[in-house]
């Protein structure tokens, strides 16, 4: 995979992505809402890595939730937080290492720099180091509960 890396400001991205379905919720009747928790988005003002793919993670993402949504909301939650020990545990029981791993290479150039779970740990140690975190949910009907094993 090749990687664009860039400087952006990753508040402005997620409210692009969110404006991008602002036509379609009007249409449905569904709302879509943009939180920053803690404000702490919006207080880093620039991030390095592939814009233009993470801009097609969120809209997949949201493209979902919106169209299996007929009412109510869709809704962006974005924050920013120094790792702890508690999110590493919390990675290893919700077993999503490798789409983790995935997406860290997108802010990456050095691919040897995420060459496994092990060196990524020891790079969240590096003082500078910040993670992003994005969640998508709606009031959506979901994914019936015999089905959520075959999707994840």
């Amino acid at each position: 995979m090749q990687l664009q890396e860039e400087e952006f400001s990753l508040s402005l991205l997620l409210e692009d992505v969110a404006d991008l379905y602002h036509a379609v919720v009007i249409k449905k009747g569904v709302e879509v809402v943009l939180n920053y928790r803690y404000d702490s988005v919006p207080q880093i003002p620039l991030v390095k890595g592939d814009r233009g793919k993470l801009k097609q993670i969120l809209c997949n993402l949201l493209s979902k939730a919106v169209k299996f949504t007929s009412e109510g909301h869709v809704t962006i939650q974005a924050w920013a937080e120094k790792p702890s020990k508690e999110n590493t545990i919390m990675e290893s029981k919700r077993n999503v290492g490798s789409f983790l791993h995935w997406i860290s290479c997108l802010f990456s150039k050095n691919k040897r720099e995420y060459n496994d779970l092990e060196q990524m740990r020891k790079i969240k140690q590096d003082s500078r180091y910040i993670e992003f975190i994005v969640e998508v949910d709606d009031t959506g009907v979901g994914i019936p509960k015999e089905k959520r094993q075959s999707v994840f």
